[in-house]
């Protein structure tokens, strides 16, 4: 009977430091492409409704605005100003670490006021404002139109809209959520430094009703909002 017999045959286990290196490159391209390309957050709270609601999972651009040394403050390259109508994902300016989405009304040096209707004036130009079909009668909306811009905003009927004006500081921009009655802003925490912008939120790629009930984090599969799947917003 013939054996077939090899030398020194070739060990093909792994080794653990070859599972180590494997980890380690695929830690560190998730964490480069979170820098520098793509981020998901998700939505909390209806300060941007009708536009984003809570559980909407959204994209966020990180390079319009430029890049950061990681865990820093410290621009890379830029910082490049967002524009006016721009939905920006940000940095608290409190110690909370808590991140959140609102609209850029005003950039550095413009004069903004508000009407008692709540509309817009930045710099002496009024806002146009388009009056929409509401679908709760306790809710006015409308398109707002900034002469490069136009996306839906809402108001609470019962409401009193306050006369206010705002100057923006140097190095700093002022924020609004779209639900202006529901929103914590810039109208109450003050402009928001430019150092505290992440990204640009371009596209909700998944939603839902309900999260798990584990997780607030976590779509629930039976209450997915199938016509909000893959939206970009303005």
């Amino acid at each position: 009977m013939n054996l077939w017999y090899r030398k020194d045959p070739q060990d093909r286990r792994g080794k653990w430091s070859d599972v180590i290196r494997s980890l380690m490159t695929i830690l560190i391209l998730y964490m480069a492409f979170r820098w520098i390309l793509w981020e998901p957050f998700v939505i909390p709270s209806g300060s941007m409704e009708s536009t984003l609601l809570v559980q909407d999972y959204v994209v966020v651009k990180k390079w319009p605005f430029g890049l950061r040394i990681p865990f820093t403050h410290q621009w890379l390259i830029g910082p490049k100003l967002p524009e006016r109508g721009d939905i920006v994902v940000f940095k608290a300016v409190d110690e909370s670490g808590h991140f959140l989405v609102k609209r850029v009304i005003g950039l550095p040096g413009d004069e903004i006021e508000t009407t008692d209707q709540g509309f817009l004036v930045v710099n002496g130009q009024e806002y146009s404002y388009q009056s929409l079909e509401s679908e709760d009668e306790e809710i006015d909306v409308y398109r707002e139109n900034n002469g490069q811009k136009s996306y839906q905003v809402q108001f609470y009927k019962q409401m009193t809209q306050q006369v206010s004006s705002y100057k923006v500081p140097e190095g700093h921009l002022f924020l609004m959520g779209d639900n202006r009655n529901q929103s914590a802003d810039s109208r109450y925490w003050g402009p928001l430094p430019i150092k505290n912008l992440l990204g640009e939120m371009v596209m909700i790629w998944m939603s839902c009703n309900e999260s798990e009930s584990l997780s607030s984090f976590l779509c629930s599969p039976k209450d997915f909002r199938w016509e909000r799947f893959f939206k970009f917003v303005q």
